[in-house]
């Protein structure tokens, strides 16, 4: 009897140790600050209604359990902050099922399970995330719709607003994410065609010190950082590694343009683009805007295109194996000439390992 105590004892200790906490369900707190002791579940989407801090000085998942639009949504003049404080890691977990796509070419976003977003965090407002890792995201809500909002599939940052911040993604980790365009990142800070609303270093976006993998975009344009061509944002890409990615357009890593050489511009400053795959063209970088190889050294290694016959946009398929820099005509901001564009590639760079079936193994121009 005193043995079946024992055991009894020990179960319910080791059930209340910390070694083994159940998730409890979110406490609706919107705004303020807001301080994780344990795993959290999401069953209802979390929408502000001011600025949000949440940190942890211990390792905790936020995961979503249940079909949503997005776990977090940031409105106008708002900013959500997460961080992990201490060595401590904040995991957002989109509840997503992914099967090992061992060729990542044969990816299908039937073959994933699980809960159905439309992206982790949507935001209009502004971020703050560090030591943040956002997984298992099935971007594929309401999949039978027009597509054509399906975008970001880790974060978006998109819309019709005037209160964009800055946005800043700093030593986080993004894996397993898929949706249409931008499984990682997709941002597109601007109004109306030909009319912006804010300054391109307003609403800039910052990345560094991250890893972004294993993340796939299904449609024609698809980039695992995406963004629209109508953006007016500055995008600053630093000691990042964005490798074993895949696009079944264009742009395996990056999908870059923007309104044109005086609104957006793309500088990339330590990084590594490798492993990734665009099915079209662009197997590491599709740049079709202003962009500049800065500061220390980036690489683009070991990129491919897989496709070769057919064209997009009177592009050809199958070029750029690892970066494609195509003309950019500004029509998604309803202008009628060639916008002009600045790039710089220098000793900064170094392409080596790509390939591409047409033309244009290391890097394609197409004028």
């Amino acid at each position: 009897m005193r043995r079946y105590i024992f055991y009894i004892l020990s179960f319910v200790a080791a059930i209340f140790s910390s070694d083994y906490l159940m998730a409890e369900s979110w406490t609706g707190q919107t705004k303020g600050t807001f301080t994780l002791d344990g795993n959290v579940n999401i069953s209802e989407m979390v929408v502000l209604t001011g600025d949000l801090t949440i940190t942890a000085d211990k390792s905790w998942t936020i995961k979503a359990t249940k079909d949503m639009w997005c776990v977090f949504q940031v409105k106008a003049n708002q900013t959500l902050t997460i961080k992990g404080l201490s060595g401590a890691v904040i995991t957002i977990d989109g509840g997503g099922e992914f099967p090992n796509f061992q060729d990542m070419t044969k990816f299908s976003p039937s073959a994933i399970g699980g809960v159905e977003l439309e992206e982790a965090i949507f935001s209009r407002g502004g971020l703050y995330l560090q030591n943040v890792t956002i997984c298992n995201v099935n971007g594929y809500k309401g999949e039978d719709t027009d597509n054509s909002d399906k975008y970001g599939g880790a974060i978006c940052i998109k819309g019709n607003s005037t209160g964009f911040r800055t946005s800043t993604i700093d030593n986080c980790h993004i894996h397993h994410c898929a949706t249409y365009s931008g499984s990682a990142v997709y941002f597109n800070c601007e109004q109306n065609k030909g009319t912006f609303i804010k300054g391109s270093e307003d609403c800039k976006v910052i990345i560094s010190n991250s890893i972004i993998e294993n993340c796939y975009s299904s449609n024609e344009f698809g980039g695992t950082i995406r963004t629209s061509g109508s953006a007016k944002s500055n995008l600053y890409l630093t000691n990042t590694t964005v490798r074993n990615n895949f696009s079944n357009g264009a742009g395996g890593a990056l999908y870059w343009n923007g309104a044109g050489n005086s609104d957006t511009k793309c500088f990339i400053d330590g990084c590594t683009f490798e492993g990734n795959i665009a099915g079209d063209m662009g197997g590491a970088l599709m740049l079709e805007t202003s962009f500049e190889f800065t500061g220390n050294t980036s690489y683009v290694k070991n990129n491919k295109v897989v496709r070769s016959s057919g064209t997009i946009d009177n592009l050809p398929i199958g070029i750029g194996g690892g970066i494609i820099i195509p003309s950019y005509t500004g029509e998604s901001i309803g202008a009628k000439d060639l916008y002009e564009f600045d790039y710089t590639l220098s000793q900064n760079l170094i392409v080596s390992g790509n390939s591409a079936p047409v033309g244009g193994g290391g890097v394609a121009f197409a004028f």
